[in-house]
């Protein structure tokens, strides 16, 4: 492999690493979707300022007790892990268990993605030891890092599409004011953005290791080419 093509790898690399590190910020974050109404004050009705995660949905709670109005009593935030008691849906059990099975569909499938994605930094790494991998094996070292890559990246949109939709059947079944304000937080749009980096990254993968592959193929035909001509002596050497 050319020392040029070699060297440029590094970068589709450091793409796969930046998206894993994304996806997996966006894992351990909880600010994939928020509800908040500027009708209600956070004192009154904390289920109307709630922000969602993969594990928890948190909301701005005021301490009770004489001081709870001070300064010296700020609101705090208090989070909850199962998900019927922090849906404001409608108290029919299915609808209850649709949002359960969507919800560990997205968790796994998140998790999932993150574990290819390291898997394939780890691929991508072993790649540049050149001591451990041998030349000819590039092309595998490449197409593989490619697919994992893509692969990740692919479930990972797959998850948001899902929790997209998870959202939206919860919406439908909500038993909060239609006054309340929704939108995607920034964990959510960090999710998306680490998708966006394993595609380049995997797909720049797999064009590398065509080009690789056709530089293998050209060298054998060039050397094969030098063969047939030193076997008719029609070499240049000593010209």
């Amino acid at each position: 492999m050319k020392p040029k093509l070699y060297s440029v790898s590094i970068v589709p690399c450091i793409f796969i690493e930046v998206a894993f590190i994304l996806i997996t910020i966006g894992l351990g974050t909880d600010s994939w979707y928020w509800v908040t109404s500027g009708d209600h004050p956070v004192a009154e009705r904390p289920e109307h300022n709630m922000k969602y995660g993969l594990w928890r949905t948190c909301f701005t709670d005021w301490p009770t007790g004489p001081f709870a109005r001070l300064s010296l009593a700020p609101p705090y935030e208090v989070c909850v892990s199962s998900l019927t008691k922090r849906t404001n849906s409608s108290t029919d059990s299915s609808v209850k268990n649709t949002l359960e099975e969507i919800n560990l569909f997205v968790s796994i499938a998140v998790i999932s993605s993150a574990a290819l994605l390291l898997l394939a930094v780890v691929v991508c790494s072993i790649g540049f030891w050149k001591e451990l991998v041998s030349e000819t094996k590039t092309v595998v070292i490449a197409a593989s890092t490619g697919g994992l890559a893509v692969l990740g990246g692919l479930l990972e949109a797959a998850a948001l599409i899902c929790f997209i939709a998870l959202r939206d059947l919860e919406r439908q079944n909500s038993l909060l004011p239609a006054t309340v304000y929704r939108g995607w937080g920034w964990s959510f749009m960090v999710s998306w953005a680490g998708v966006g980096m394993a595609l380049i990254g995997g797909f720049a993968f797999f064009y590398m290791a065509y080009l690789m592959k056709l530089e293998r193929k050209y060298t054998y035909v060039s050397k094969q080419n030098g063969k047939s001509d030193d076997k008719y002596g029609l070499s240049m050497q000593g010209y």
